[in-house]
């Protein structure tokens, strides 16, 4: 038999049109304007100097993320620590619209008729503490190329021919109780094992069973990295969210196979990494307050990568392996902070994680190679920096644009970026970060503060974006920004992330319509 007649064996039709349900889902995930592609040839060019998003190093749609791909305020792209030293560059990118997929979850969950892939003979396998060699390369592997795996893990999901099947009910059929239907409790303290049923779905009814489907909600993609604490291998990987009851997760390695990530499956029934779900709300703080993003986390404790992500409309999530019992929430996950306001939009910014971006920097060995600092750094968005509009940038005019705080003094850094050494957040002295745009005259009077500035921002006669921060010791570095327009049809949210570069770090600051780079 063929392999497309394989993969066609695949899917499960009851009652429904062929690809009805697939099409829909992936409408849904894509948004308007962005084609299916029939395949991906496999993950892009580890160009080494930095992550994919702009420019050069943009690369075409996925599947999930579709117009959101090359837009770092979505996504986040860096690479591991591993033994001390910098391993595999991997990616992850937030499903299109990621805060309405819960929703889809629960109504997929209760539709009579259900499309979803399953592989016989498939076994779950639990997180691993398996990881790349420190170099980034797999056995066998050259510099800068993938590794090429076929398939889903262990050969499954685009080789495995199923037979007759019907609804599928794999899931619990949930046991609430009345006064739980209200939903979990909004609370500053992370809700380890929430009930996520509200009476108004359809699993409000203890008797009601439900289909047992995955919905994914980010993509992974791997330089050639396996990383076992979450089920990554080299290539794509999809990871899916199942049970809206009591959230969980499992990691489905698609080899080169990227468009599977747009179709649904049997969570227990695919070759893949079962992972923890941990759910975060906070108190006071609504659906408008989280931005539907995904970005890369890790436990200070022993540097294990997660997944963090948003999961509902006012819920994060964190995906990963599961804390051993012994260790209370504070020590399991990164960071959590509370802030001393009662304004939401100064909450949010820190208080969930998405707003904000939190990693060791990288500093040059002798060999001009990068190495981790040890030294934790944090940029933070403004409070004001999601509601940006163009006209808000009139002629001349800085607005703050984010806080970055860097844990030690690290020359490097204060040579290209004016960063002294602050503390954890909130503190009263950090480095601000503030953007500009308008004629050089307008921005930068002062001829003496342009020393820093590239030939190509020095035009009198042009408009241009500028960056200017202010350190801890109130010193002044002006810098040109590299703009990159965005002409999506959603809100690119008010977050700001890390850039990585094989050289350097920097960062992203969202523009009202797009990102801005400070050279």
């Amino acid at each position: 038999m063929s392999k497309r007649l394989l993969r066609a064996a695949t899917i499960i039709l009851v009652g429904l049109g062929p690809l009805l349900i697939a099409s829909l889902f992936v409408a849904q995930v894509q948004g308007p304007q962005v084609p299916i592609r029939a395949q991906i040839p496999g993950p892009f060019p580890d160009r080494g100097e930095r992550c994919p998003g702009h420019g050069g190093d943009e690369i075409p749609p996925l599947v999930l993320s579709g117009q959101q791909t090359n837009v770092p305020e979505f996504n986040d792209c860096q690479r591991f620590i591993i033994n001390g030293k910098y391993g595999p560059l991997y990616a992850v990118f937030a499903a299109y619209k990621i805060k309405d997929l819960l929703e889809r979850l629960k109504q997929l969950e209760c539709q009579q008729a259900l499309q979803v892939i399953r592989v016989p003979g498939a076994k779950l396998r639990e997180p691993t503490d398996q990881v790349a060699p420190a170099s980034g390369l797999v056995t066998g592997q050259s510099p800068g190329q993938p590794a090429g795996t076929g398939g889903v893990a262990g050969g499954g999901m685009a080789g495995a021919v199923l037979g007759a099947a019907t609804v599928l009910n794999t899931g619990a059929v949930p046991r609430v109780a009345p006064a739980s239907l209200q939903g979990p409790a909004l609370t500053s303290v992370s809700l380890a094992e929430p009930s996520l049923v509200f009476p108004t779905d359809c699993r409000a009814n203890k008797d009601t069973p439900y289909n047992g489907v995955g919905v994914p909600f980010a993509e992974v993609v791997s330089w050639g990295g396996t990383y076992g604490p979450l089920g990554i291998e080299p290539n794509f990987n999809c990871l899916y969210l199942y049970d809206s009851a009591a959230l969980k997760a499992v990691m489905v390695p698609l080899g080169l196979d990227e468009p599977k990530c747009g179709e649904l499956v049997d969570p227990v029934t695919v070759n893949g990494t079962r992972l923890h779900v941990r759910v975060t709300r906070r108190q006071g703080l609504t659906a408008g307050d989280y931005p539907g993003v995904a970005r890369w986390d890790v436990r200070p404790a022993n540097g294990v990568m997660y997944v963090g992500m948003a999961c509902g409309p006012d819920m994060w999530c964190e995906v990963g392996r599961k804390p051993p019992a012994i260790m209370i929430p504070a020590n399991a996950y990164s960071q959590q902070y509370q802030v001393e306001s009662d304004n939401p939009k100064a909450r949010r910014v820190l208080e969930v994680k998405g707003w904000y971006d939190e990693q060791v920097l990288a500093v040059l060995d002798d060999a001009g190679k990068p190495t981790p600092s040890g030294v934790r750094a944090t940029v933070i968005p403004h409070p004001d920096l999601d509601s940006y509009t163009d006209g808000s940038f009139t002629a001349g005019t800085w607005l703050p644009a984010a806080t970055i705080i860097i844990r030690g003094q690290i020359p490097k850094y204060k040579h290209s970026l004016n960063l002294d050494a602050s503390f954890a957040p909130p503190v009263a002295k950090v480095n601000s970060g503030f953007l500009c745009r308008g004629l050089l005259k307008e921005c930068i009077p002062d001829p003496n503060q342009r020393t820093h500035l590239k030939s190509s921002c020095l035009a009198p006669d042009r408009v241009y974006w500028y960056a200017k921060v202010v350190s801890v010791k109130g010193q002044v570095m002006h810098r040109c920004v590299s703009y990159y327009n965005h002409p999506i049809d959603v809100h690119i949210p008010g977050t700001v992330r890390w850039a990585w570069f094989d050289t350097d770090e920097g960062g992203w600051w969202r523009c009202p319509t797009g990102c801005c780079y400070p050279d």
